[in-house]
């Protein structure tokens, strides 16, 4: 999935990809060291999972725009994330089309 992002973002002219995570623990020491404007978390993460993260970035108080994407898009996990801050919500399966298209119009 992280090579398909990838790709994905490469090919929106008006976005850059900083950095890539393995994990969550990379994430949060990418946030911190290369400060990008959105970070696309999952929820199902090795290390620290993506409310983990979610959670560490937002006490940290940056001002990234956090989207998730995860396929745990049940509604106790979607209030969860909006409850930690997280600026977008998005289900792998049925929401990607709104994924995308939220992408192109940053």
């Amino acid at each position: 999935m992280r090579q398909n992002l990838s790709d994905l973002v490469s090919g929106i002219p008006q976005l850059e990809i900083v950095g890539l995570a393995r994990d969550g623990v990379e994430a949060i020491d990418g946030v911190n060291n290369l400060i990008p404007d959105v970070l696309i978390l999952d929820i199902h993460m090795p290390r620290r999972n993506g409310l983990e993260v979610l959670r560490m970035v937002r006490a940290d108080k940056s001002k990234c725009v956090v989207i998730m994407l995860t396929k745990l898009a049940d509604d106790f996990y979607r209030r969860k994330c909006l409850e930690l801050k997280a600026d977008y919500f998005f289900d792998k399966f049925t929401e990607y089309d709104r994924f995308v298209n939220l992408l192109k119009s940053m």
